[in-house]
């Protein structure tokens, strides 16, 4: 038993656990029963399906699909080609690592190139997002960049840049709309195939038995749904992968921490994985792992889907964090050559994949000596 069951018969929470393994170890070797050579061709192909899908995956996760490259239309441009124009960052919130490096993405990006930037940030409150994309139209800027706090949630604020006539480009999540017509395009990660990337991750480490618990982003965000949906559909078909319970911790590092203590309240010994969607939420998840008296990376793996800050990075090569898929904050130049694109009447596709990777052991270290955060 881990040392965690005797941690809780010390404070009297239960009387037993079941034991479960915490740690992705190889399977134990065992007789394989007698069988027909055709079983046998069959099992033979099936394993030899598995791996080269897992080869496949893991290939897949180096890199997501490139971006449109729009650095051609910064060509030609003087490099104050932004003068006398303005443009409004509409934050969500400014209380972690990744929003604040966002936010100075955008004003490295775009003050660099002469623009005017004005900026506010909602708190993570989405009536307040709305408001504050109103305060921005106020003050007559040319283009609005906005992280959405919700999908559904900030229809009023598109409808309102729409009315004034203000283009709007989406950092980091969608909102629902029409690309092209409620707002320019969304410049966003992959998140379906970041939660695939953490999924293949399981399958391949727990070829045998695997219990999961999931501390779910901001409800209604589509970087949140996506994360979940891509890693529930790889899992699935999976029976030895099972899923006990998520719960909300709104990609903040202290409800997250609540959410972990709760979770190893009531499943204790049986979570072998615990599945984040955020670097700030896995933070907060291995303060409570540190806490309860369990050692993260021994008695249960932790999985970061998304953001892969540097911090996030050396986690991973201390053997804390198993793995992290990345969501690059970064988004700045890429929102730079959009605007840059939209000045001159050029074309812009209605969704930018940013330019994320799947970060391991195997790459961690090289990863962090170019860490942009």
């Amino acid at each position: 038993m881990k040392k965690f069951y005797a941690y809780l018969i010390a404070i009297g929470m239960v009387a037993s656990l079941a034991g479960c393994s915490g740690g992705a170890k190889e399977a134990p070797t065992t007789a394989a029963p007698a069988t027909t050579a055709a079983t046998e061709a069959e099992t033979k192909a099936e394993e030899t399906k598995e791996e080269s899908k897992a080869e496949t995956s893991a290939a897949a996760a180096e890199t997501i699909a490139q971006s449109v490259d729009l650095s051609a239309a910064l060509e030609g441009l003087p490099k104050d080609f932004g003068k006398g124009k303005k443009v409004g960052l509409a934050q969500m919130h400014y209380t972690n690592a990744f929003r604040i490096a966002e936010t100075n993405s955008v004003l490295e990006a775009f003050e660099g190139a002469g623009f005017e930037v004005v900026w506010n940030e909602a708190k993570n409150d989405t009536a307040t997002q709305i408001s504050n994309v109103n305060d921005l139209l106020a003050q007559d800027i040319d283009y609005l960049l906005l992280p959405p706090k919700e999908e559904e949630g900030l229809v009023p604020a598109l409808e309102a840049a729409k009315a004034a006539g203000v283009p709007v480009i989406l950092l980091d999540r969608s909102a629902n709309g029409t690309p092209g017509e409620d707002y320019v395009t969304a410049i966003r990660s992959n998140a379906e195939a970041e939660g695939e990337w953490c999924a293949d991750w399981v399958i391949k480490n727990y070829p045998d038995k695997c219990n999961v618990v999931e501390i779910f982003g901001a409800p209604g965000s589509t970087t949140a749904m996506d994360r979940s949906k891509g890693f529930m559909a790889t899992i699935k078909g999976h029976d030895n992968i099972v899923l006990l319970e998520s719960q909300v911790g709104n990609n903040m590092r202290s409800e997250a921490q609540v959410c972990m203590e709760n979770l190893i309240q009531a499943y204790g010994d049986e979570i072998d994985v615990v599945v984040t969607h955020s670097d700030e939420m896995t933070f907060g998840a291995l303060q409570a792992i540190d806490g309860m008296g369990l050692v993260p990376g021994e008695d249960i793996d932790v999985l970061s889907i998304g953001d892969g800050s540097s911090a996030m990075l050396q986690e991973i090569i201390d053997g804390r964090v198993a793995a992290c898929s990345e969501c690059s904050p970064l988004l700045g130049p890429q929102a730079l050559q959009v605007v840059a694109a939209l000045e001159q009447g050029m074309e812009v596709d209605g969704l930018i994949w940013a330019n994320d990777r799947f970060f391991t052991v195997d790459n961690a270290a090289t990863e962090l000596e170019k860490a942009g955060w």
